[in-house]
């Protein structure tokens, strides 16, 4: 007859053979631990690096001052004041 105390030592089993079979895995292969925080932080990293290299996603505007206002904006737009910058 299968008993509760059955089911939980074949699970306790399975996670236990599993687990031990991830370590040596990661242990043959030499590489180290990462935690998910580490992987985070690393993700973090190459998005910022990636935002800062990537010139097509960040492009240059030529600001120009105001005379009616003195608010700054993009050559040849118009201001909020209704006027256009030079």
């Amino acid at each position: 007859m299968i008993s509760l105390a059955k089911i939980l030592f074949t699970l306790a089993a399975v996670i236990g053979v599993w687990t031990v079979f991830r370590l040596v895995r990661r242990w043959a292969s030499g590489q180290p631990r990462v935690t998910p925080a580490e992987r985070g932080a690393q993700a973090a990293r190459d998005s910022v690096e990636g935002r800062w290299t990537d010139p097509a996603r960040t492009p240059e505007l030529d600001l120009v001052r105001c005379p009616a206002c003195g608010s700054y904006g993009p050559r040849g737009q118009a201001c909020p004041c209704g006027r256009d910058h030079p």
